[in-house]
Protein backbone atom coordinates (compact mmCIF):
# COMPACT_ATOMS: atom_id res chain seq x y z
CA UNK A 1 0.00 0.00 0.00
CA UNK A 2 1.33 3.42 -0.94
CA UNK A 3 1.84 6.09 1.72
CA UNK A 4 -0.85 8.31 0.21
CA UNK A 5 -3.35 5.45 0.30
CA UNK A 6 -2.51 4.73 3.96
CA UNK A 7 -3.03 8.39 4.85
CA UNK A 8 -6.37 8.43 3.06
CA UNK A 9 -7.45 5.27 4.89
CA UNK A 10 -6.47 6.67 8.30
CA UNK A 11 -8.28 9.92 7.53
CA UNK A 12 -11.41 8.02 6.57
CA UNK A 13 -11.30 6.01 9.79
CA UNK A 14 -10.80 9.17 11.86
CA UNK A 15 -13.83 10.81 10.28
CA UNK A 16 -15.90 7.69 10.90
CA UNK A 17 -14.83 7.51 14.58
CA UNK A 18 -14.26 11.12 15.74
CA UNK A 19 -12.54 11.52 19.12
CA UNK A 20 -14.81 11.94 22.11
CA UNK A 21 -15.01 15.45 23.48
CA UNK A 22 -13.88 15.68 27.10
CA UNK A 23 -16.36 16.55 29.78
CA UNK A 24 -16.51 20.33 30.08
CA UNK A 25 -14.91 21.81 33.19
CA UNK A 26 -18.11 23.44 34.53
CA UNK A 27 -19.93 20.11 34.26
CA UNK A 28 -17.07 18.05 35.69
CA UNK A 29 -16.43 20.35 38.64
CA UNK A 30 -20.14 20.89 39.27
CA UNK A 31 -20.73 17.14 39.40
CA UNK A 32 -17.75 16.66 41.71
CA UNK A 33 -19.01 19.28 44.17
CA UNK A 34 -22.56 17.90 43.98
CA UNK A 35 -21.39 14.38 44.79
CA UNK A 36 -19.36 15.68 47.72
CA UNK A 37 -22.35 17.65 49.01
CA UNK A 38 -24.64 14.62 48.77
CA UNK A 39 -22.14 12.51 50.69
CA UNK A 40 -21.65 15.19 53.34
CA UNK A 41 -25.35 15.69 54.06
CA UNK A 42 -26.07 11.97 53.85
CA UNK A 43 -23.49 11.20 56.53
CA UNK A 44 -23.57 14.26 58.77
CA UNK A 45 -26.14 16.61 60.26
CA UNK A 46 -25.93 20.38 60.08
CA UNK A 47 -24.86 21.71 63.46
CA UNK A 48 -27.79 22.93 65.55
CA UNK A 49 -26.15 26.24 66.49
CA UNK A 50 -25.33 27.24 62.91
CA UNK A 51 -27.54 30.40 62.98
CA UNK A 52 -25.80 31.52 66.18
CA UNK A 53 -22.22 31.06 64.92
CA UNK A 54 -22.77 32.04 61.28
CA UNK A 55 -21.10 35.44 61.77
CA UNK A 56 -18.41 34.30 64.23
CA UNK A 57 -14.92 34.81 62.79
CA UNK A 58 -13.80 31.29 63.74
CA UNK A 59 -16.67 29.69 61.85
CA UNK A 60 -16.44 32.03 58.86
CA UNK A 61 -12.74 31.37 58.47
CA UNK A 62 -13.37 27.74 57.43
CA UNK A 63 -15.49 28.39 54.30
CA UNK A 64 -13.55 31.54 53.41
CA UNK A 65 -10.14 29.83 53.48
CA UNK A 66 -11.61 26.81 51.70
CA UNK A 67 -13.00 28.99 48.90
CA UNK A 68 -9.72 30.91 48.60
CA UNK A 69 -7.92 27.60 48.07
CA UNK A 70 -10.52 25.96 45.82
CA UNK A 71 -10.86 28.82 43.32
CA UNK A 72 -7.18 29.10 42.32
CA UNK A 73 -6.94 25.29 42.44
CA UNK A 74 -9.64 25.15 39.74
CA UNK A 75 -7.68 27.55 37.54
CA UNK A 76 -4.47 25.61 38.06
CA UNK A 77 -6.17 22.27 37.34
CA UNK A 78 -7.48 23.65 34.06
CA UNK A 79 -4.01 24.93 33.21
CA UNK A 80 -2.05 21.77 33.96
CA UNK A 81 -4.56 19.70 32.01
CA UNK A 82 -3.33 21.30 28.78
CA UNK A 83 0.16 20.45 27.50
CA UNK A 84 1.05 24.01 26.41
CA UNK A 85 -0.11 25.93 29.48
CA UNK A 86 2.02 27.78 32.03
CA UNK A 87 0.40 27.03 35.40
CA UNK A 88 3.05 28.75 37.49
CA UNK A 89 1.55 32.18 36.74
CA UNK A 90 -1.48 31.29 38.87
CA UNK A 91 0.37 29.64 41.75
CA UNK A 92 0.76 32.86 43.80
CA UNK A 93 -3.02 33.09 44.20
CA UNK A 94 -2.90 30.04 46.46
CA UNK A 95 -1.02 32.14 49.00
CA UNK A 96 -4.09 34.32 49.62
CA UNK A 97 -5.89 31.55 51.49
CA UNK A 98 -2.87 30.88 53.69
CA UNK A 99 -2.46 34.59 54.46
CA UNK A 100 -6.11 34.82 55.55
CA UNK A 101 -5.63 31.71 57.71
CA UNK A 102 -2.53 33.27 59.29
CA UNK A 103 -4.52 36.41 60.10
CA UNK A 104 -7.19 34.26 61.74
CA UNK A 105 -4.57 32.44 63.82
CA UNK A 106 -3.05 35.76 64.92
CA UNK A 107 -6.50 37.05 65.92
CA UNK A 108 -7.15 33.86 67.90
CA UNK A 109 -3.85 34.27 69.74
CA UNK A 110 -4.81 37.80 70.73
CA UNK A 111 -8.33 36.92 71.89
CA UNK A 112 -7.83 33.53 73.56
CA UNK A 113 -5.70 33.05 76.65
CA UNK A 114 -2.54 30.99 76.05
CA UNK A 115 -3.77 28.58 78.74
CA UNK A 116 -6.64 27.63 76.39
CA UNK A 117 -4.65 27.29 73.18
CA UNK A 118 -4.10 23.56 73.56
CA UNK A 119 -7.79 22.86 74.16
CA UNK A 120 -8.77 25.00 71.18
CA UNK A 121 -6.28 23.19 68.97
CA UNK A 122 -7.49 19.71 69.96
CA UNK A 123 -11.22 20.46 69.83
CA UNK A 124 -13.78 17.73 70.44
CA UNK A 125 -12.73 14.93 68.08
CA UNK A 126 -9.83 15.92 65.83
CA UNK A 127 -9.15 12.49 64.31
CA UNK A 128 -12.79 12.07 63.30
CA UNK A 129 -12.80 15.53 61.74
CA UNK A 130 -9.69 14.86 59.65
CA UNK A 131 -11.02 11.45 58.57
CA UNK A 132 -14.40 12.94 57.62
CA UNK A 133 -12.87 15.69 55.50
CA UNK A 134 -10.73 13.08 53.76
CA UNK A 135 -13.72 10.78 53.14
CA UNK A 136 -15.96 13.50 51.70
CA UNK A 137 -13.16 14.65 49.40
CA UNK A 138 -12.40 11.24 47.88
CA UNK A 139 -15.24 11.18 45.30
CA UNK A 140 -14.48 14.81 44.44
CA UNK A 141 -10.84 13.92 43.86
CA UNK A 142 -11.80 10.89 41.79
CA UNK A 143 -14.10 12.85 39.49
CA UNK A 144 -11.52 15.58 38.92
CA UNK A 145 -8.87 12.95 38.12
CA UNK A 146 -11.32 11.46 35.59
CA UNK A 147 -11.83 14.87 33.98
CA UNK A 148 -8.08 15.50 33.76
CA UNK A 149 -7.53 12.04 32.27
CA UNK A 150 -9.73 13.01 29.33
CA UNK A 151 -7.25 15.70 28.44
CA UNK A 152 -3.48 15.75 27.84
CA UNK A 153 -1.59 16.85 30.90
CA UNK A 154 2.19 16.68 30.83
CA UNK A 155 2.35 17.24 34.60
CA UNK A 156 0.45 14.22 35.97
CA UNK A 157 1.75 14.40 39.54
CA UNK A 158 1.09 18.13 39.83
CA UNK A 159 -2.35 17.73 38.28
CA UNK A 160 -3.23 14.97 40.73
CA UNK A 161 -1.94 16.98 43.70
CA UNK A 162 -4.05 19.96 42.67
CA UNK A 163 -7.07 17.69 42.33
CA UNK A 164 -6.44 16.59 45.92
CA UNK A 165 -6.15 20.21 47.05
CA UNK A 166 -9.41 21.09 45.32
CA UNK A 167 -11.16 18.08 46.85
CA UNK A 168 -9.87 18.95 50.32
CA UNK A 169 -10.90 22.60 50.00
CA UNK A 170 -14.42 21.72 48.85
CA UNK A 171 -14.74 19.11 51.57
CA UNK A 172 -13.63 21.67 54.17
CA UNK A 173 -16.23 24.12 52.88
CA UNK A 174 -18.97 21.49 53.17
CA UNK A 175 -17.90 19.94 56.47
CA UNK A 176 -17.86 23.37 58.14
CA UNK A 177 -21.64 23.11 58.33
CA UNK A 178 -21.28 20.13 60.68
CA UNK A 179 -17.99 20.60 62.55
CA UNK A 180 -18.41 22.25 66.00
CA UNK A 181 -14.74 23.25 66.29
CA UNK A 182 -14.29 26.82 65.10
CA UNK A 183 -10.75 27.62 66.21
CA UNK A 184 -8.26 28.68 63.52
CA UNK A 185 -5.75 26.48 65.38
CA UNK A 186 -8.00 23.47 64.76
CA UNK A 187 -8.53 24.46 61.13
CA UNK A 188 -4.82 24.82 60.44
CA UNK A 189 -3.79 21.52 62.05
CA UNK A 190 -6.56 18.97 61.58
CA UNK A 191 -8.15 20.18 58.37
CA UNK A 192 -4.60 20.80 57.19
CA UNK A 193 -3.62 17.18 57.88
CA UNK A 194 -6.60 15.95 55.85
CA UNK A 195 -5.81 18.27 52.94
CA UNK A 196 -2.14 17.28 52.92
CA UNK A 197 -3.18 13.62 52.84
CA UNK A 198 -5.48 14.37 49.91
CA UNK A 199 -2.71 16.21 48.06
CA UNK A 200 -0.48 13.16 48.52
CA UNK A 201 -3.26 10.80 47.44
CA UNK A 202 -3.95 12.96 44.39
CA UNK A 203 -0.28 13.08 43.45
CA UNK A 204 -0.09 9.29 43.62
CA UNK A 205 -3.28 8.96 41.57
CA UNK A 206 -1.84 11.35 39.02
CA UNK A 207 1.32 9.30 38.74
CA UNK A 208 -0.68 6.10 38.26
CA UNK A 209 -3.58 7.23 36.10
CA UNK A 210 -2.63 10.47 34.32
CA UNK A 211 0.62 9.44 32.65
CA UNK A 212 0.54 9.11 28.88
Amino acid sequence: MKTSQLIDQLSAEASTHPPKRPLSWPVALGLAVAVGAVLMFALFDVRADLPDVAMYYGFLLKPIVAALLAIPAIRLIMDVSEPTSEPTRHLPWLAVGFVVLAIGIALEMMIVSPANWSARLMGDNPAACAASVFLIALPILSMVIFAIRQRATVRPVMAGALAGLFGGAVSTFLYAAHCPDDSPFFLAIWYGIAILALIGTGALAGRLFLRW
